[in-house]
């Protein structure tokens, strides 16, 4: 019973098979894209979508009827100081089409956000390979080797120190020399 608990526990721990920029990609994008998709969306469909200008001797009902309209027919620009077109093909060409889908382009960008870990995750899967697995076996290898090293620097220092030693010895030795040379060349000379 334990055993199985403690899977099921192994299984909840992320797994990080991927480094900062792609768990950004994949979990922060994706968040901040479906917030986004979220708002949009319960401003048009739950609130009012858009305000529509309408004479003031409209009822309120006449008003939601043409605001409905506006939002499903698509509404089209016009600036302040121009006067509204009587031409439909003028006013087609100033036409906004675009406002009632930006909830599903938010979701559908936030799915694509997700798609290459998807696809990561399933080729990893279909191989057979636990690139977990080998992830943490590098982890292992560095650590392993971070010991090696340092214990293969410590060896070199001792070996280098043993040698600088040895090369100290032999100097003083020539040293030592030399200067007995020197005085046995003084007395042998001095004393003819």
């Amino acid at each position: 019973m334990i055993r199985s608990f403690d899977k099921y526990l192994q299984s909840l721990k992320p797994k990080y098979d991927d480094d900062i920029v792609d768990r950004c990609n994949y979990l922060l994008t994706n968040m901040m894209i479906l917030i986004c998709a979220i708002t949009v969306a319960a401003k048009q469909y739950v609130g009012e979508p858009l305000q529509c200008w309408v004479p003031a001797e409209f009822q309120d009902s006449w008003e939601q009827y043409i605001e409905n309209f506006c939002f499903i027919e698509n509404t089209y620009f016009v600036p302040f100081a121009d006067d509204i077109p009587m031409n439909a093909t003028e006013r087609n060409q100033h036409k906004i089409q675009y406002y009632q889908w930006i909830p599903f382009i938010l979701i559908l960008q936030a799915l694509l956000f997700l798609l290459p870990r998807t696809i990561w995750t399933m080729f990893n899967w279909r191989t057979g390979l636990n690139i977990q697995t080998i992830v943490d076996a590098a982890i292992l290898t560095r650590k392993v080797d971070k010991k090696r090293c340092l214990k293969q620097r410590t060896e070199n220092r001792e070996d280098s120190f043993a040698q600088a030693q040895q090369i100290a010895y032999v100097m003083d030795f020539n040293r030592r020399k030399n200067q007995c040379m020197k005085l046995l060349g003084k007395l042998i000379f001095t004393y003819k």
